[in-house]
């Protein structure tokens, strides 16, 4: 019986990842075999598992909630700086219009470089401080950013000769 549960629960986690749907799995009492909503020690080791094999974002429900909010509120602007007619920077404001100190969730920016960047790494900083480097590529990138208001700067490194 263990067996077909651990496969049901297999498969309802390869349906939902693959529509792209948001799974909410509550433990309780793990390995506590008298408390109400007891789960198994092997399976929820089982599901660690099946979650670390996958793009899974596992988060406490409060992080998840605040997510929720930020994206629900979140705007992108951004502002392009050019040089001799290439882009040489964006300024770009992910903003949420929320009190930072408790909305503090980083959100998903895709971004397509220009196409006098493709094929050049891009280095991501705010207030004059590194925040992440994203290699080189020609297609859509995806950038993790907290939505405090302030402008993060990106700006392509090209490769030396």
């Amino acid at each position: 019986m263990r067996r077909l549960v651990r496969a049901r629960r297999a498969l309802a986690l390869r349906h939902a990842l693959a529509s792209r749907a948001w799974i909410i799995p509550a433990y309780h009492n793990i390995d506590s075999p008298g408390a109400w909503g007891f789960y198994e020690w092997e399976d929820f080791q089982s599901d660690l598992r099946a979650i670390a094999a996958r793009d899974f974002r596992v988060a406490p429900m409060n992080d998840v909630v605040l997510y929720l909010r930020e994206r629900e509120h979140a705007e992108v602007t951004m502002q392009v700086s050019e040089r001799d007619g290439v882009t040489s920077r964006i300024a770009l404001v992910l903003a949420d219009g929320l009190d930072n100190d408790r909305y503090d969730q980083p959100l998903t920016v895709l971004f397509t470089p220009p196409a006098d960047w493709f094929g050049a790494a891009v280095e991501v900083t705010r207030n004059g401080r590194f925040v992440a480097r994203i290699p080189a590529f020609t297609e859509e990138a995806a950038i993790a950013l907290l939505p405090h208001e302030e402008p993060y700067f990106l700006q392509p490194v090209h490769a030396q000769s």
